[in-house]
C-alpha cells in the first residue's frame, strides 16, 4: 500500500507539471507524521505576491482509490479548476489587505526561515535577521483546520502604509502569539498520547515545571507547525528564563520546534555537535532552520548567535 501511495504522489506531481507547464521547483512534497503529507504547488505570481495551493495527498489518494471512474488526468483537472477558483479569490483578498494597514493588521504574522537558503526569495521581503535566522513578515489570507494560505509582505507595501517597520513587526508578533500560542512538550507524554496538548508555561496561575538538567525543554506552538517562532514571541523567552532561573541556549532542531536549555547546564560547542547529529538523522531538508546555537541574555533581553561555521 505504501509503495502504491508513493507512486501515486509521484504520478500526480508529474501530471500537474505537464498540465500547468510549471517546473519542478514550483512543487514541494512534505511528509508529515503529525498533520499528514502535503504537496504544495505555486499557482500564480503577481509582482511580489505568490499564490500556493496545498493538497493533503493522503486524502487525495483515498478519494482517487474510491472513484473507479476517475483517472489521474481527471483528478488533475479537478484540482486545477479548484485551485484557480481559490487562488483568484485569495488574490482579491491580498490586494484588499494591501490597500491599508488597518485592513491587514489583524492578519499579520511572523514565520522563520533560514537566511542562506531563502536569501534570493527574501530580496523584496520584510524581515529581521538574527544570525542565519530570518523572522519574515507574512499576511494570513485564509485559514482552516487543515490549511493556512499566506503571502509575504513586500517592502513597498510598508512604505505605502506609512508605517514604521518596528510597529508592524510588534503587531505581527502579538498576532502570531494568539494564532499559535506557545507550548512546552514533554517527550514521554508525546509518545504516550498523540493528542497531548503540551504545557501552557505562559499561564501564571498554573505553575509549569521545566527540565532543569541537560535534557532541555522542547518548545513549540499549538499545532506544532512552524512552532520554532514560539521562543521569539512576546514575553516567551523572558518567561522561560525566569522558570529556569538562568540565561538560555537555544537549539533549533527544525522550523517546528526549538530545544531550550538552561545555560549553566550546557556548553554551546557540545550542544552544537548534538544539534548537528539531530539535524542529519531526523530533520527533513525542507524543515531545516539553522545548525547554530543561539543565546538569550535574560538581563538584556537579547538574542545572539554564539557558534560559527
Amino acid at each position: 500500500m505504501f509503495d502504491e501511495y508513493q507512486c501515486f504522489v509521484e504520478e500526480l506531481k508529474r501530471e500537474l507539471m505537464q498540465a500547468t507547464g510549471k517546473p519542478e521547483a514550483c512543487f514541494e512534497f512534505q511528509e508529515r507524521e503529525d498533520s499528514g503529507d502535503v504537496l504544495t504547488m505555486e499557482c500564480t505570481s503577481s509582482g511580489s505576491t505568490r499564490g500556493f495551493c496545498t493538497m493533503r495527498t493522503e486524502q487525495v489518494y483515498d478519494l482517487f482509490r474510491g472513484r473507479d471512474d476517475l483517472s489521474i488526468k481527471d483528478l488533475v483537472r479537478e484540482i486545477l479548476k479548484m485551485s484557480e477558483e481559490i487562488t483568484a479569490c485569495e488574490m482579491d483578498r491580498i490586494q484588499e489587505s494591501f490597500s491599508s494597514y488597518e485592513s491587514a493588521k489583524e492578519n499579520l504574522f511572523v514565520r522563520l526561515l533560514n537566511y542562506r537558503k531563502a536569501e534570493k526569495e527574501l530580496s523584496d521581503a520584510v524581515y529581521y535577521r538574527i544570525g542565519d535566522i530570518c523572522m519574515v513578515l507574512c499576511l494570513r489570507v485564509s485559514s482552516s483546520k487543515d490549511r493556512l494560505s499566506s503571502t509575504r509582505i513586500p517592502r513597498h507595501v510598508i512604505d505605502d502604509w506609512g508605517c514604521k517597520r518596528e510597529e508592524v513587526f510588534r503587531d505581527a508578533l502579538v498576532n502570531t502569539y494568539f494564532m499559535s500560542p506557545p507550548r512546552a512538550y514533554q517527550w514521554e507524554k508525546i509518545l504516550r498520547d498523540p493528542d497531548y496538548p503540551g504545557e501552557n508555561f505562559m499561564d501564571l496561575l498554573h505553575p509549569c515545571s521545566l527540565n532543569q538538567d541537560q535534557q532541555g525543554n522542547c518548545i513549540s506552538t499549538v499545532g506544532k507547525t512552524n512552532g520554532a517562532i514560539a521562543v521569539f514571541l512576546p514575553g516567551v523567552a523572558a518567561r522561560l528564563s525566569n522558570l529556569l532561573e538562568d540565561d538560555l541556549y537555544l537549539a533549533f532542531t527544525s522550523i517546528h520546534e526549538v530545544m531550550v536549555h538552561k545555560a549553566g547546564t550546557m556548553d554551546p560547542a557540545c550542544l552544537k555537535e548534538i544539534l548537528t547529529d539531530t539535524i542529519r538523522e531526523a530533520t527533513p531538508e525542507q524543515d531545516f532552520l539553522t545548525d547554530q546555537i543561539y543565546h538569550y541574555d535574560r538581563t538584556k533581553g537579547h538574542f545572539s548567535c554564539v557558534t560559527t561555521e
